[in-house]
């Protein structure tokens, strides 16, 4: 029996709701996609971008100098994103098309705003832009279930690729009650609430008001506070890896760890990168006992976030024997 139904919420339209308690760790759902645009699928939409911008480009060196060449190189660019456009919109059109009449009904049901009748190949795009979901490699996956869920920079599931199996992912990262709605992230929740805000409203069209977004003033400003922080920690650690500062890399990491613990509690998918960013430092000041310790740390959260049989979960816990 599935763990989750989908339901209507007003003022979100369909959601994923839990219809039985769901633990920490457990796999909420697993389901193959209605297609992902790999890199393979955009090596011709670039090509062809890039072409038109080169033509541009040497027909303007040719016959203009100076100001006049640099006007018509700013156009050989906007033809570049044009092209781009047009061809990335024929090659998602086109894996819309090859889909099955029910599939393809899934897709169009996604939300993309205000449909247009007139222009269907610019609707594709968008909903494509506003609902797909990031894979190991290219521009997105889209799934009939998964894209239903909604967003919350505060989520209780995360959502993940495995690309043994070309499956999406939705585990658990927190024990959920039944009733409650399953939420993931959309966005780096390691961003302040303006940032946060910016992005979602440019990239899905919505004011964001889950938990941490409509906190009191001065708890969403401490709570910005630890995020911006958390974010700082997280890029600092392998930079001060890699300019010798070993010591205060692995002290960032636990800094790091406290501090998800106190904005997000026990699970967040930042915890597993930044334990297997300390087991290779350690490793590589030939701490061989702290490395197989910060492993452990990185199987278990990895465990809860990702699942046992993905790639980084498997590597984990490899290291820790």
């Amino acid at each position: 029996m599935l763990p989750y139904a989908i339901e209507h919420i007003e003022g979100k339209g369909r959601s994923m709701v839990a219809i039985r308690d769901i633990a920490a760790g457990e796999c909420i759902l697993e389901e193959k996609p209605l297609f992902r645009l790999s890199s393979g699928l955009l090596i011709w939409p670039l090509c062809a971008a890039l072409l038109a911008f080169c033509s541009c480009a040497a027909l303007a060196s040719k016959l203009l100098d100076g100001i006049a060449w640099m006007s018509w190189l700013i156009f050989a660019v906007l033809i570049y994103a044009a092209v781009f456009k047009i061809s990335l919109i024929i090659v998602i059109h086109d894996c819309v098309r090859r889909m099955s009449t029910e599939k393809r009904k899934s897709f169009f049901d996604l939300h993309c705003g205000r449909k247009s009748v007139l222009d269907m190949y610019q609707t594709t795009l968008t909903i494509f832009r506003r609902n797909s979901l990031g894979t190991d490699s290219g521009m997105g996956a889209m799934y009939a279930t998964i894209c239903l869920i909604n967003h919350s920079c505060s989520p209780n599931a995360y959502h993940c690729w495995h690309a043994d199996t070309r499956k999406g992912f939705v585990h658990a990262m927190r024990p959920i009650r039944n009733g409650d709605e399953i939420v993931h992230s959309y966005i780096d929740t390691l961003q302040t609430s303006p940032m946060r805000q910016e992005a979602l409203s440019k990239n899905h069209t919505f004011k964001c008001a889950c938990i941490a977004c409509s906190a009191p003033e001065a708890a969403r400003r401490v709570s910005d506070s630890r995020r911006a922080l958390c974010s700082q920690l997280r890029a600092g650690i392998p930079s001060k890896a890699d300019h010798g500062q070993k010591e205060e890399a692995l002290q960032d990491a636990h800094a790091l760890l406290d501090l998800l613990d106190t904005e997000f509690g026990d699970a967040h998918h930042s915890k597993s990168s930044a334990c297997w960013s300390a087991y290779q430092i350690a490793m590589n000041m030939d701490h061989a006992g702290v490395a197989k310790q910060w492993a452990a740390k990185a199987y278990r959260f990895g465990l809860q976030v990702e699942g046992a049989t993905h790639p980084n979960v498997i590597a984990s816990k490899a290291a820790m024997w």
